[in-house]
């Protein structure tokens, strides 16, 4: 795959990813919370990049380990 072209993954392999119920990433991506691009024709499904759906899952590891952090300094 040339270095230029990202990988796009489906609503439902993002909702996999995100351990997320398809319809919430759907609703998300709707609402502009999540990346995504909405394919042309009457069904309108989303796909989202796959770098974008990997940071928004890093994002939340990193605040998950902040949390952690502030939980054990203050025992």
């Amino acid at each position: 795959m040339p270095k230029n072209r990202q990988k796009l993954i489906s609503t439902n392999q993002a909702a996999s990813l995100l351990i997320e119920h398809p319809r919430t990433v759907q609703r998300k991506a709707e609402r502009g919370e999540y990346p995504a691009q909405k394919m042309p024709g009457q069904r309108g499904a989303y796909v989202f990049r796959e770098a974008d759906i990997v940071a928004i899952i890093s994002k939340r590891l990193r605040e998950a380990a902040k949390h952690t952090e502030h939980s054990e300094a203050a025992s």
